[in-house]
């Protein structure tokens, strides 16, 4: 799947024919040229090739790139993001709505696709270069613009029965933003915003306008739980709140929510945008409404997901044009600074440029080390819902570490990252899976049991709902599947990262990169081969501020072995000396086929805490999941219940041995008792071995010295074998017609006969 476009939902636009004239062309009367009609691959329709990276642009340096251009007598000029150049259908100068035109046409330096905002034309890079040879061979430079746009039906249906703020008074007003505390907005930039107001549902609809001014989505603002939310609709619209903006200036502010860009409004020149995803990702289908601007600030709020933001933003917006609000300005969003009477003026007028990435000082590092101080949680990362325990461990998940993962074949290794990748996307985590072992269908199956809970298989009434949930999380997949080169998935990734602002990677698994061996220098090739791909996946993780996940099998050797270990992993000691945290599934296994598996962390370098967590599988619906501590005391269950024996706890009740109060054991205390007494099992079952292999021993080493003694003298081996009656404690006679061991006496008196009667 890719993103949609910026201003999908713009109507089709078809281009009439145009008819040149025979002696100007110097052809024929039959020579008739109609001019390309875009309307089946315009904008709108253009959601499936969007953001999917062109292979020929990729392979262009920017001098072939411009070299092929100008060879079509186009004049291009490099920008922060993307190429610029004259757009052939649209006339700079002219004027729509009182506007001037600047007939740009915009060429991303990523994915080779352009777009321009006036003539709304876009595509990829084959398609850019027919574009303008269509329009050259034609002879052909528009005059004017194209009609303007209608307004997307469907959107305005969401606010059919809404009312526009222009309507009520000033008091109404006012008592509108009361009710979502946004007292500190000014009611005339609720008003200049076009905003609606819908008195059933208590919700502001603030329209979002492409850059002819009509309304292709809108940004939803309603209270929640006691808390103010936003919503755009649709939710693939990529168009920012703030567009199109009449101020001029070489600068602009880009908050993550559109609250914060209508309190800022009042207080600033420059143009304030608020970006359509929040501080989830930032669409490359945005830049080019950001090219014109040589200083783009960037105020999000103070925590840790917004500032990995500002850093992955800048590296799309270009980090020598990007400034951000210093955490020690402020730590608090635009519209809660309004509020605390922090004067935003202020803190726009010391925002920090990003410096360069190999050089640093502690006065850059203050900051930083301050939050990690101050605000432990959030710098920890992401945390799971669902395993608390690596929580305590791990502290979270963070963006641009290594995290390698193994555990025994058929152990449940692709399941459990299933589960453990689809909690961190639910609390937000934009994840990319790469499963080269395991098809994406059966992937996404056993997901959509793991995000439901339930086995999907008996609960098909609920299939349709729980996948519209399911298809709101940031999740992606790769078709990639099988052998796979190297390069190709770290093109994938790169691709992935910048279009989709992917934060966390899963490589199932490291052995799909290395090929099939056939030289006889198999195990080094391989080794080798794998040392590059783990400094390849090390690399990539630091440089896009990308948490990479990847699974690497055990040796073969040890898979008899009791538990694995950190140099169990494949390959060389590289695996784990590159990683960050080192996970093992371990696979224990117990007398009677019974087995416990967990997590065991052994290596975890954020704070080097190490350790366990136990799992509970629930084959159903997948799941694994930490065992929970009972909070109720169950009904306490005495000995006598203990008893497997039927007759035998008969008989023990019968006798009275066990008349006394039961003993009342919970389930965690009888899970103990059972456990234990296995193991005093197995230990006295190992111990009674050791003892008759030792007796075995000692009975054949005597017997083979008597043999030898019988050889060498019959008295000698005769004496030998004599019993030495002072060893005998006591003895038994009998005559042969009565059983030996009935009614004997101790040689000592204090023995008592309680063998039963012959019959």
């Amino acid at each position: 799947s890719s993103l949609p476009p910026l201003f999908s939902c713009l109507p089709s636009r078809k281009k009439p024919t145009k008819v040149l004239d025979p002696e100007k062309r110097g052809k024929t009367s039959e020579s008739l040229y109609k001019v390309h009609n875009f309307s089946d691959h315009n904008l709108h329709n253009f959601s499936d090739t969007l953001c999917e990276k062109s292979s020929s642009f990729s392979s262009l340096t920017p001098s072939k790139v411009k070299q092929k251009l100008e060879s079509l007598g186009v004049k291009v000029k490099k920008g922060h993001t993307c190429y610029s150049m004259c757009c052939p259908c649209v006339k700079p100068g002219n004027k729509q709505d009182g506007t001037t035109v600047s007939g740009t046409l915009y060429l991303n330096f990523v994915t080779g696709h352009f777009s321009c905002l006036e003539c709304l034309e876009s595509g990829d890079w084959e398609r850019l270069l027919r574009f303008f040879k269509d329009y050259s061979e034609a002879g052909f430079q528009g005059d004017k613009l194209p009609a303007k746009p209608v307004n997307d039906p469907n959107v305005m249906k969401e606010i059919k029965n809404t009312d526009s703020v222009r309507k009520f008074d000033d008091d109404a007003i006012t008592e509108i933003l009361e009710t979502f505390n946004l007292t500190t907005v000014q009611l005339t930039s609720l008003k200049t915003s076009d905003a609606r107001w819908s008195k059933d549902d208590q919700t502001i609809w603030l329209p979002l306008k492409g850059p002819t001014g009509n309304t292709l989505g809108l940004r939803k603002i309603h209270m929640k739980d006691g808390e103010r939310r936003e919503t755009q609709i649709p939710g693939d619209c990529n168009v920012p709140f703030g567009f199109p903006n009449k101020r001029k200036g070489d600068t602009v502010v880009l908050t993550d929510r559109a609250a914060d860009a209508l309190a800022l409004q009042q207080f600033t020149k420059f143009p304030v945008f608020s970006l359509p995803f929040e501080t989830r990702r930032l669409p490359p289908e945005m830049l080019p409404v950001l090219e014109t601007f040589s200083k783009v600030i960037l105020w999000f709020r103070g925590d840790g997901p917004s500032w990995d933001a500002v850093k992955n933003f800048s590296k799309k917006l270009g980090d020598h044009r990007c400034y951000y609000v210093s955490p020690g300005e402020c730590k608090l969003s635009p519209i809660e600074a309004i509020s605390s009477n922090v004067d935003p003026k202020k803190v726009l007028a010391n925002v920090r440029p990003l410096s360069h990435k190999a050089i640093a000082s502690f006065c850059s590092l203050r900051e930083a080390v301050k939050a990690e101080l101050t605000m432990p949680d959030q710098v920890a990362g992401v945390k799971w819902t669902r395993f608390p325990v690596l929580n305590d461990i791990l502290k979270g998940h963070r963006r641009g570490e290594l995290t390698v993962f193994t555990g025994p074949t058929g152990a449940g290794k692709t399941t459990f990252l299933s589960e453990y990748s689809l909690d961190l996307c639910a609390n937000g985590v934009n994840t990319l899976w790469g499963s080269f072992e395991l098809p994406t269908v059966r992937l996404a199956r056993t997901m959509l049991h793991q995000y439901s809970m339930l086995n999907m298989e008996h609960h098909m009434d609920q299939f349709d709902e729980l996948c519209d949930e399911f298809e709101r999380l940031p999740m992606y997949f790769t078709t990639l599947f099988g052998e796979t080169s190297l390069r190709q998935l770290l093109d994938a990734m790169t691709h992935a990262v910048y279009v989709y602002d992917i934060a966390h990677i899963i490589i199932d698994n490291l052995q799909f990169m290395m090929g099939t061996p056939e030289s006889d220098r198999t195990i080094i090739d391989r080794f080798y081969r794998q040392d590059i791909a783990v400094g390849a996946f090390r690399k990539f993780a630091t440089q896009n501020d990308c948490h990479v996940t990847l699974v690497v099998h055990p040796r073969k050797e040890q898979a008899g072995a009791d538990e694995l270990t950190v140099s169990s992993f494949f390959g060389g000691a590289k695996v784990t000396q590159e990683a960050d945290n080192v996970l093992i599934l371990q696979d224990k296994k117990f007398f009677g086929n019974r087995s416990k598996k967990f997590i065991q962390v052994a290596k975890n370098r954020y704070c080097g805490d190490l350790g366990l967590m136990p799992l509970e599988f629930n084959k159903d619906c997948l799941c694994f999941k930490t065992p929970k501590k009972r909070t109720e005391k169950p009904e306490g269950r005495g000995m006598d219940s203990l008893e497997e024996h039927p007759i035998l706890a008969d008989q023990l009740r019968q006798s009275g041995v066990r008349d006394r109060p039961a003993v009342e054991l919970s389930r965690e205390e009888e899970d103990r008792v059972r456990d234990l007494c296995v193991a005093w099992t197995r230990y006295r079952r190992q111990t009674m071995e050791k003892d008759y292999d030792s007796v075995a021993a000692l009975v054949h080493s005597q017997t083979k010295a008597l043999k030898e003694l019988e050889k060498e003298s019959k008295a000698l081996y005769d004496a030998a074998i004599q019993v030495d009656n002072q060893l005998v404690s006591y003895f038994i006679q009998a005559t042969p017609e009565q059983p030996a061991c009935y009614e004997y006496k101790c040689a000592t008196g204090n023995f008592q006969d309680t063998t039963r009667k012959w019959e």
